[in-house]
């Protein structure tokens, strides 16, 4: 099996989308130089300013340790877009002609992407949170269409109707199947497993992972193996798992050391080498951390290791494949 490298891409503060990659293999330095996504699409005047982002990998190849990188963003008008990074070429398709909001619910403020493949094609699952906390859900059709979105009916508890941030994760099996974490307004952690369209209601992680509990979320994300990563309101990282088909594992911290800063974004994605984490700090740095089964985990600062071009600016938003 060929090593994956891992993908992060970032939002910065000045509205720029900013991407590299952690070779699993290299040859020189581990990490290659930014690149400017909006740039390199030919979007830097077309496209506003990026709030959030979220990014999936596809493989098409299986000597390709990159794949094919499918990544929406929300601007800070509200709007939600969709690009790719090409495997061959790693050159990113224009931005401007996949608005996925056109038309539909906004303005929105958070969006999530996974991948799976399923028969002969690959599906594209997106979801976002708007402005009023709806969280709505639409899938890709074949080419580069999307369905309209749909909206995701809130926890069945009476609760907070509202969300604040999603994640989606895909599992291959007998059978496709998409998973849905979210966090309500009231900073709790929800998970639901179906198809778009066909989603059950949503179950309460924090009701059945026994232990500690996280407390007031603000972020979650979730790979695609159910390793589940929060930040809490006090700028603490969390992890959980699902064993089984239901049961999640007590919430444990994997900073080693708390000397890092107060997180405020988290990202996670379970490739080949283990489980990575990506992470954004009030002070607007950008840390990542492999986590291999070893109690505890150092994070490291990404643009402290890349030869970073002075405007790559503050980070606010995070994602890795």
């Amino acid at each position: 099996m060929i090593p994956e490298d891992l993908h992060v891409i970032g939002a910065t503060t000045d509205g720029r989308l900013w991407y590299t990659l952690r070779f699993e293999e290299p040859t020189g330095s581990p990490w290659q130089r930014f690149d400017d996504v909006k740039q390199k699409a030919g979007d830097a005047r077309d496209v506003g300013s990026f709030v959030d982002v979220d990014c999936a990998r596809e493989f098409g190849n299986i000597d390709d340790p990159q794949g094919i990188l499918h990544v929406v963003g929300a601007t800070g008008d509200g709007r939600l877009w969709y690009t790719v990074r090409k495997a061959v070429t790693h050159g990113w398709t224009p931005f401007r002609a996949r608005e996925l909001s056109a038309a539909g619910p906004g303005p929105f403020l958070r969006a999530a992407v996974t991948t799976a493949r399923q028969a002969n094609r690959v599906e594209v699952v997106v979801a976002g949170v708007t402005a009023d906390g709806a969280l709505w859900v639409t899938t890709r059709k074949s080419g580069n269409e999307f369905h309209p979105f749909t909206r995701m009916a809130p926890p069945p508890t009476g609760g907070d109707p509202t969300f604040r941030a999603v994640t989606l994760a895909a599992v291959t099996g007998d059978e496709v199947k998409t998973h849905l974490a979210a966090v309500t307004g009231d900073g709790h952690l929800w998970h639901t497993v179906g198809r778009p369209g066909h989603w059950p209601a949503l179950q309460d992680v924090e009701l059945t992972a026994a232990g500690d509990k996280p407390g007031d979320l603000t972020d979650v994300a979730c790979a695609d193996y159910l390793d589940m990563g929060a930040v809490s309101g006090d700028g603490h990282v969390w992890h959980t798992t699902r064993e089984a088909s239901t049961a999640w594992t007590r919430f444990t911290d994997p900073e080693a050391a708390k000397n890092v800063g107060t997180f405020t974004r988290i990202g996670v994605t379970q490739i080949q080498s283990g489980l990575h984490i990506c992470g954004i700090t009030s002070d607007g740095k950008l840390w990542h951390t492999l986590r291999t089964g070893v109690p505890g985990a150092k994070f490291g600062d990404v643009k402290g290791v890349i030869h970073t071009p002075r405007d790559v600016g503050s980070f606010q938003a995070v994602a890795c494949a």
